[in-house]
């Protein structure tokens, strides 16, 4: 559905519970007479606002006497130029041409149809072609806001070849003097609609004319480099429209380098516009270590942003992963199912040289059941051999004897035979209760059947009561 059909569906749903009148706008001939009087006009900024508020006549007769009335000069002012453009019928269809609706003594305005839509908007760019080769008062701001006034492309190439060589030195000053001019012409596609529920503003930013001169004048010809460049995109007002501009300028890139595109990023404000401009662009991306990685990663908020770029950040890093890094990753998400998610992701070529290792990275995971898992990940992947003692610190790091008893399942496959006495004894000391006693001696039946007898009748020795030490006894073969 367009947005005019979901307007005016708003409208009548609204309307059928309240009262409203209909009035029509005074016309340009009850306001100003004839085109002839905009070339008299004591001010014509102010009668350009007077212009916005009234009904233009949309008749081909009409706008062949505006380019008459330019036609019987042979100078003319920015401003009367721009009053000349200001009385083209805008093409407003929102409501009606020149309608204004009251409800329940609020007043909803239309506005006109975006850049280069309108029914007459040929008369805008013809007379600024025409006009501007008459112009008296040439200067960057007003060149600003000639371009920014033409409807089509073509126009605001010709209008930009016949400005831009004469006003623009290459400055950063230069550019701004000329981008600021752009806010003097008419906003595009904007309608504000006011009513009992507030007031809403609708902009389309695909017609956008200083979004389309930076990206189809400026980026492509070489003019906005260097402190311009930057010039340029804070021009650009709204996040989806710096996005936008981004796009254009990321698209006209080979590599780029990461401190600048953290500076990119930082023109937009939206963890989804920087999201979607690092997703599009993290492959042209070169010279990137850890931190680099790191630091963009860090202009996102939320752990599944983090998430989804981070792969795509980490294979353009020409350094090896190794453990340290990935704990850094690993601490730039919140969460343990984050960071399990993210070792799934990234950990399946680490080096764990020790034990020691395996537990500093555990300790980012809180809760047995993640940390249990991350325990699972990393061995799977890792294939160390771990010594008996290995395999105590690594049970010694789970709360719990049910949780004790599934790390001694994740890991005993994975420790070298036989474990050592001490080992086993210290293993089992982790445990207070009988019962887990007795279950960590049959998961591991065959290694405490092959300690000596001393240590096994020890081991016994540790049980409370004789009904326990006689099930330990058949345990451990005794």
């Amino acid at each position: 559905m367009s947005s005019n059909a979901s307007l005016a569906l708003a409208l009548l749903a609204f309307a059928a519970c309240s009262s409203y009148t209909f009035e029509q706008r005074s016309t340009f001939a009850e306001t100003i007479g004839s085109p002839e009087a905009l070339l008299h006009a004591r001010d014509p900024r102010a009668l350009s606002e007077r212009l916005a508020k009234i009904q233009m006549p949309e008749t081909d007769e009409h706008h062949a006497e505006l380019l008459r009335v330019l036609r019987s000069v042979s100078e003319i002012t920015t401003d009367r130029l721009l009053l000349l453009t200001n009385a083209v019928a805008p093409g407003e269809k929102a409501l009606g041409s020149g309608t204004k609706i009251t409800i329940n003594g609020r007043r909803i305005n239309t506005a006109r149809a975006p850049r280069g839509t309108g029914p007459y908007a040929y008369v805008v760019d013809r007379l600024l072609q025409e006009g501007t080769t008459k112009l008296v008062d040439v200067n960057r701001f007003n060149a600003g806001r000639l371009i920014g006034r033409s409807e089509s492309m073509e126009a605001m190439v010709q209008l930009s070849d016949r400005f831009l060589p004469r006003i623009d030195d290459g400055s950063p000053t230069a550019l701004r003097e000329i981008l600021i001019g752009f806010d003097g012409s008419l906003p595009d596609a904007t309608r504000t609609y006011s009513g009992s529920w507030g007031t809403t503003t609708i902009t389309s930013t695909s017609n956008n004319a200083k979004s389309q001169f930076v990206t189809e004048i400026l980026f492509p010809r070489g003019l906005a480099e260097g402190k311009r460049e930057f010039v340029a995109l804070e021009a650009i007002s709204g996040t989806s429209r710096r996005l936008t501009v981004l796009q254009a300028r990321l698209g006209l890139c080979k590599t780029i380098e990461p401190d600048r595109f953290e500076e990119y990023l930082e023109l937009l404000s939206g963890n989804s516009s920087r999201l979607a401009l690092l997703s599009e662009h993290a492959e042209k991306l070169e010279g990137m270590d850890h931190d680099d990685a790191l630091d963009l990663t860090k202009t996102l908020s939320g752990s599944s942003s983090r998430l989804e770029i981070l792969p795509k950040l980490v294979a353009r890093v020409e350094e090896p992963l190794d453990l340290q890094a990935m704990r850094r990753y690993l601490k730039s998400v919140s969460g343990s199912s984050s960071r399990l998610q993210l070792l799934n992701n990234l950990g399946a070529d680490l080096a764990y040289e020790n034990a020691e290792d395996i537990r500093d990275t555990l300790k980012l995971y809180a809760g047995s059941s993640s940390r249990l898992q991350a325990l699972k990940t990393i061995l799977e992947r890792s294939r160390l051999q771990l010594s008996g003692r290995d395999m105590r610190r690594l049970v010694a790091m789970f709360s719990g004897s049910s949780s004790r008893i599934e790390a001694i399942e994740v890991t005993e496959r994975y420790v070298q035979r036989p474990i050592e006495a001490s080992s086993a004894i210290s293993l089992l000391k982790l445990f207070g209760g009988t019962s887990s006693k007795l279950e960590v001696l049959r998961k591991l039946e065959r290694d405490y059947e092959a300690l000596p007898r001393k240590d096994r009748e020890y081991i016994v020795e540790q049980f409370p009561s004789s009904s326990s030490r006689k099930k330990a006894k058949k345990i451990l073969g005794l």
